[in-house]
């Protein structure tokens, strides 16, 4: 805990990068075999989409949940891949 306390203070953007990355994606319920994983430290575009299936059906259904959710919630795809930390007010 204090660790993390102190990497918090030390590096306040990353900190915010990271928490609104974790609320918007939160946000996009997608289920649990669809993973979307930033660049390191936000540092970067390439983003790697990790889908865990069993069979060709689970692919093709967590395809189209993808899907859907790129048409049903492009605001919350464009803040995944174009952060931006707000300022913390004083």
């Amino acid at each position: 805990r204090f660790l993390t306390a102190l990497h918090e203070r030390r590096y306040p953007i990353l900190t915010r990068l990271n928490k609104q990355y974790a609320d918007t994606s939160r946000a996009l319920a997608l289920p649990d075999e669809i993973r979307i994983h930033p660049p390191r430290d936000f540092e970067g575009d390439r983003y790697r989409i990790e889908i865990q299936i069993h069979d060709p059906e689970g692919l093709r259904k967590a395809v189209t949940q993808l899907s859907a959710s790129l048409e049903n919630q492009p605001d919350a795809w464009h803040a995944i891949f174009n952060p931006s930390p707000a300022e913390e007010e004083e």
